[in-house]
């Protein structure tokens, strides 16, 4: 798991790295919060799939 975050990491800071640092901010605070919304997306998937499978959740 730590492989791909340091993968998502490195590339986000590879694609920004040419912008100023304000512009930088931006662009990785937006990209973190796309991020947090598919988070959550995913754990709202975990909980209706058990919910239909009669999981114990």
């Amino acid at each position: 798991m730590d492989e791909v975050i340091e993968k998502i990491v490195a590339e986000a800071k590879k694609q920004v790295a040419e912008y100023g640092y304000g512009d930088q901010w931006v662009m990785l605070s937006e990209a973190a919060r796309r991020l947090e919304d598919l988070g959550c997306d995913a754990l709202k998937l975990e909980y209706l799939t058990e919910e239909l499978e009669g999981g114990d959740g």
